[in-house]
């Protein structure tokens, strides 16, 4: 057994809040040099972007794990994960998202626009529908449509005020979530006392759920912040997925 490491929640140049220069071009590099093995883009309420960094990975990158994902925002506004084992379970979660989703972007002026991409990292179309706002679709309906695609449940940086299902629902359901995120702000104190504050509440972490760190990096700059060591037999979905259940290690690598 040996200990990899992963940044599960990234960005592409899809997200309308993400920098453009998010593209599988400056992205894998990043990974390689921050000592990253594994990662996942997680774009908001889209896939579109996955096969871009899947192909692009496969060729240029063979060594590092590519997992493709999304970020869902339901009815109650918060995120949540869901990372997949392959790309046709991801892009048929990612068209039935799209199906709920409102038909047309509101001011768009003050968005990037939504890009999607080839291989390349050139720009092949646009997304119109808005991804920046909630999908017609609720928590639980949404942990059952990615548990039905064989996707990994993560619940999104669950010590921020805004967006999770903390500050959302105040509470952290047991059943719900395969594994839950801690974003970089929170873990030197998660890793010294296992808890968050939120609100000025202090949060115990559950002991029965697994905790993992991602950057949630929007910019090239943000990716290599903290990463997280997971022991795995073999490098894939499968291994990844049973190490996160037997121990994971959050890291601060550091801030540029």
């Amino acid at each position: 057994m040996s200990v990899i490491y992963a940044d599960l929640h990234i960005h592409s140049i899809l997200s309308p809040c993400a920098d453009r220069n998010m593209t599988p071009q400056n992205i894998y590099p990043r990974i390689v040099e921050k000592g990253i093995n594994v990662f996942a883009i997680c774009d908001h309420n889209s896939t579109k972007n996955v096969r871009a960094f899947y192909e692009f990975g496969q060729k240029w990158f063979p060594q590092i794990l590519f997992l493709p994902g999304i970020e869902i925002e339901t009815k109650e506004e918060l995120h949540f994960l869901g990372i997949f084992p392959d790309l046709e379970n991801a892009e048929k979660v990612g068209e039935i998202i799209r199906g709920g989703l409102k038909e047309e972007i509101k001011r768009a002026e003050f968005m990037e626009p939504q890009c999607i991409i080839n291989s390349d990292g050139e720009i092949i179309g646009e997304e119109t529908k808005s991804l920046y706002l909630s999908a017609e679709i609720d928590l639980e309906d949404a942990v059952v449509l990615l548990r039905r695609h064989n996707a990994v449940v993560i619940a999104s940086h669950i010590d921020r005020p805004s967006y999770s299902i903390t500050s959302q629902l105040g509470i952290i359901p047991d059943s719900l979530f395969d594994v839950l995120e801690i974003s970089p702000i929170s873990v030197r104190r998660v890793i010294e006392k296992k808890e968050f504050v939120l609100r000025n509440m202090v949060y115990p972490l559950p002991e029965s759920i697994p905790i993992i760190t991602s950057t949630d990096a929007h910019s090239i700059d943000e990716i290599g912040h903290v990463r997280t060591g997971i022991p795995i037999n073999k490098l894939n979905f499968e291994g990844l997925k049973e190490g996160m259940k037997e121990n994971t290690m959050l890291e601060v690598i550091g801030f540029d």
